[in-house]
């Protein structure tokens, strides 16, 4: 019997001897191997086991036994018949259960817990907003009434230098007519521009007033200038 690299040594070999002798390079010389030691797979654990291991049993041989932290490890003295493991078995189908609907119920307080956050944020960046724009709104309108104020005041300074023109035309028609002069409007102090120029307004109105009167009483020939004064004073 031969084949590829091996040769039969003889009818006294074993199997085991056989499988062992190995030809080097074809020299015929043979090599001998020591058998390499066998080392057993230790098996799966079946279903029952697993189910014993997490019920917090022993299962060997002999069968299920109760491993009681009393008796020290290793030590199996109760057994348990399988009512009692079914009963186990249930208990902790049970736990399982609970903890399970526990879990579902804290998932769904933490979904609420983040929606009530979204809306709140939602609601704190529309305050926020809402807040930018009535202080846009109130900026604007600040810069609206400045802007009115400076206006209302441009003309009152404007009114106010013509009257104070014709005042002082008249004073010197009435400085020529002799009717002697008009005591000038003191400087107002305090108050704001417009109320300030109002009084100013109002003060030369009545010197003006005042001055017309004189016209009217000494009956001054020249009517065309008496005319014009009592139309700046209807103005």
């Amino acid at each position: 019997m031969s084949s590829a690299g091996f040769t039969t040594p003889g009818k006294n070999k074993t199997p085991q001897l056989m499988n062992a002798i190995h030809l080097s390079h074809g020299q015929g010389t043979p090599v001998y191997k020591r058998p390499m030691s066998y080392t057993p797979v230790k098996p799966l654990p079946t279903r029952k086991e697993l189910l014993s291991k997490e019920l917090g049993l022993n299962y060997e041989s002999d069968g299920p036994h109760s491993n009681s932290s009393e008796d020290g490890p290793g030590d199996m003295t109760q057994v348990d018949s399988p009512s009692v493991r079914i009963v186990k078995y249930n208990a902790l189908k049970k736990q399982m259960k609970t903890m399970s609907e526990e879990r579902e119920s804290l998932l769904l307080k933490i979904s609420k817990l983040r929606e009530q956050l979204k809306l709140q944020k939602k609601q704190i960046e529309t305050e926020e907003s809402d807040r930018k724009n009535q202080l846009h709104i109130m900026k604007n309108t600040y810069e609206q009434a400045s802007s009115d104020k400076n206006r209302v005041i441009g003309l009152f300074e404007s009114v106010v230098r013509e009257q104070e023109c014709e005042l002082e035309e008249l004073r010197k028609i009435s400085d020529t007519r002799g009717l002697g002069t008009c005591v000038d409007f003191p400087n107002s102090q305090g108050g704001t521009a417009i109320s300030r120029l109002t009084a100013q307004l109002n003060q030369v109105i009545q010197e003006k007033n005042d001055i017309l009167a004189q016209f009217c009483s000494q009956q001054v020939p020249h009517q065309g200038a008496a005319g014009g004064g009592e139309g700046a004073a209807a103005v």
